[in-house]
């Protein structure tokens, strides 16, 4: 279980929806404030370092959300959709 606030686990699910893709600083805070979340980029890395530590890492001890230094976030395993049979 994972406990998050709303504008987090936004940016979760975007950074997961794009894995290996660099999302901008400014694209994620575009999207944030799409949804009504108007934050600055301090408070981006605050949230994304929050997650980080909230998911842990790999079992390769590695991160699961990466940075490219003053570019942006990219999700940075594979993801895979399992849908639940009913």
């Amino acid at each position: 279980m994972l406990s998050i606030h709303e504008s987090e686990l936004l940016i979760l699910q975007l950074l997961m929806a794009n894995p290996h893709k660099t999302l901008k600083d400014k694209e994620i805070l575009n999207v944030l404030e799409a949804y009504g979340y108007s934050i600055g980029l301090k408070s981006l890395i605050v949230y994304v370092s929050r997650i980080s530590h909230k998911i842990g890492k790999t079992t390769k001890q590695e991160s699961y959300i990466k940075r490219h230094w003053k570019q942006g976030y990219y999700w940075s395993v594979k993801v895979s959709v399992q849908e639940e049979s009913a």
